[in-house]
């Protein structure tokens, strides 16, 4: 098993800070609800990467990046650790502007804006807070400025969604964006009764759907996957595949598989994480099957996920009969 820094992708969330009101997010219902990661914790992880000579890369999300008031700072600390860590950032595409510093267009940082719909009435009543025709206009300004390589993007599938999937790459190929995703919305246990009309259904409708979507992709020269379709029942970033990632969390506390963000193995402030990280995967290592039983990177029986444990399922519906109720 690789020590916590030999690792090349490293999760980072900043913020739980959003300009997005999303149905199918429990970020909203996160132990850690709009805090953010203090400087002097940017300070640590950069001097222990430097150290460690980490070279990677550093994916960043959870909440709005753009939110965070210390993002160029973070920007900068962690690119001059050395020439071989690049970044990942993952946004709404709402404060993903053209008046965004040109240096966050470097071939070392690279952009990920995910949309849950291709038009405003499709998203409505689903992500409050985004205005899609926003979102698109400060794509196409960011791409005529500094081209089409500095993002990617993914699309959030559902019933609601799924007949504009085609309009969705199209606009990609048109400006030349070539890195596209497409993935099953995800719904965790507790969220069933409103996101029941969104789930996707595999019907013929949308099965020609994807696949004319397929089809214009492979017209344009994109890889013969076409668009990468990724069912929620599919592991991701799995540790049994992929071996363990650190995530670290807002306050510095250090997890290490994607669907246990909750079980900590420490915090980035320890003197001990390293030894801390490595015996704790070692033993997962050894015998992975209870841990992996109750992943919530992986589908129930009635095909919803697990909450992680730092969200208890009380307090989730607890807190969504209180925004029913605010909204009747």
């Amino acid at each position: 098993m690789n020590s916590l820094f030999e690792n090349k992708n490293i999760f980072i969330a900043l913020t739980y800070r959003c300009n997005a009101n999303c149905k199918k997010c429990m970020t909203r219902f996160h132990k850690n609800r709009n805090i953010e990661m203090p400087v002097s914790l940017i300070d640590t992880i950069a001097g222990k990467l430097s150290r460690h000579h980490f070279s990677g890369l550093i994916s960043v999300g959870s909440g709005e990046p753009l939110l965070y008031p210390h993002f160029e700072y973070f920007f900068d600390s962690v690119l001059s650790v050395n020439d071989a860590v690049s970044l990942r950032i993952l946004s709404n595409g709402m404060a993903f502007s053209p008046d965004l510093s040109p240096k966050y267009f470097s071939p070392r940082c690279k952009w990920g804006i995910t949309m849950d719909a291709f038009t405003q009435e499709s998203l409505a009543g689903f992500q409050d807070g985004v205005q899609i025709e926003t979102v698109k206009k400060n794509i196409r300004e960011i791409v005529r400025q500094y081209g089409s390589e500095c993002l990617y993007l993914n699309y959030t599938l559902h019933n609601r969604n799924y007949n504009e999937i085609r309009e969705f790459c199209a606009f990609a190929t048109d400006l030349g964006i070539s890195e596209i995703y497409a993935t099953e919305l995800k719904v965790y246990d507790g969220f069933e009764e409103r996101l029941q009309p969104y789930r996707l259904s595999y019907n013929p409708e949308v099965c020609q759907a994807l696949s004319q979507a397929s089809e214009l992709l492979e017209e344009n020269g994109i890889s013969d996957a076409g668009i990468k379709i990724k069912a929620s029942s599919e592991k991701s970033g799995c540790f049994m595949e992929n071996g363990a990632s650190p995530i670290i969390d807002v306050d510095g506390s250090v997890a290490f598989c994607s669907g246990h963000e909750d079980a900590l193995v420490g915090n980035i402030m320890d003197v001990y994480i390293e030894r801390l990280w490595k015996n704790a995967a070692d033993r997962l290592a050894q015998n992975p099957e209870g841990w992996c039983q109750f992943c919530h990177a992986r589908p129930l029986n009635n095909g919803c996920y697990n909450l992680p444990g730092s969200i208890s399922r009380e307090a989730l519906l607890q807190n969504l009969k209180l925004e029913r109720n605010a909204n009747d």
